[in-house]
Formats: C-alpha cells, structure tokens, sequence
C-alpha cells in the first residue's frame, strides 16, 4: 500500500468518526483543537511546547488553540513545581467525561449514512477491518 493511499484512507476515517459524533452547542471544535484535545487526553499535564511536538502543530497554533479551549472551560492551567513560568495544561473534568461519553459512540450508523453506496455486506465488512486495524495497531 502506497503512503499517499494510507493518508487518503486515515482523512477517510477521520471524516467518518466526525460525521459520528454530532455537534453541540456552537458547533464543532477546529481540527486543531480536536488535535490538542486528543493529545492531551493520552498526555495530560503537557506544556504547550510538548503538546506541539506531540501533535506537530505550530507552538503558536498550540498557544492559540489551548487559549480557545481554556476559555470555553475545555482545558485548564497549573503552574509547573519546577518552573512558575511554565503552564502544564490538562482537560477540565468535564472535557474528560465529554470524551468518554464520545469513546464510546459506534460509527456504524455513520458509515451507513457517510457511505451509502456500499452494500450491506462492504458496510459491515469495513467495520470488521476497521475493528482489526485497531486491534493490530493498539
């Protein structure tokens, strides 16, 4: 398999775990934000330059982005012990529970909907490969 074909299939998926999970409130995160969330999800208590290395964003997109989320009550500051200067920035309690809640939702119905031209069988075939992938892959 080509690289430029595991790019085109990882937007693929991307696209369909969004058309999964709906929109609330004012709408969708940016992708950014999604990204920074992500990631300090798996790595909490991360400066804003470990949160760009481990996403590959801009440390000024980062900055941007975690001021965005730190103002919608999505993420919060503590002052590094070793250094005052430094914010460490995690999720906010009710982030955390948000993306539990959002885990926890199939893609199933998302791939019905997102892909209608595939037929019943392609459907659930492609959950099972996406299922193994992410089994293999874990």
């Amino acid at each position: 398999m080509r690289v430029v074909d595991v790019y085109r299939l990882s937007r693929r998926l991307k696209e369909l775990a969004d058309a999964a999970v709906p929109a609330e409130g004012d709408g969708r995160l940016k992708p950014g934000e999604m990204e920074v969330m992500n990631y300090l999800a798996e790595n909490p208590g991360e400066p804003v330059s470990g949160i760009a290395r481990g996403t590959r964003l801009s440390k000024s997109l980062v900055s941007k982005y975690v001021r965005e989320l730190h103002g919608v009550g999505l993420v919060q500051y503590q002052a590094d012990c070793f250094d005052a200067r430094f914010k460490m920035i995690e999720l906010s309690e009710s982030a955390r529970k948000e993306i539990q809640l959002r885990a926890e939702v199939s893609v199933q119905f998302a791939l019905y909907e997102h892909e209608p031209w595939l037929s019943y069988k392609q459907q659930r075939d492609a959950l099972d490969l996406m299922k193994s992938l992410a089994d293999i892959l874990r």
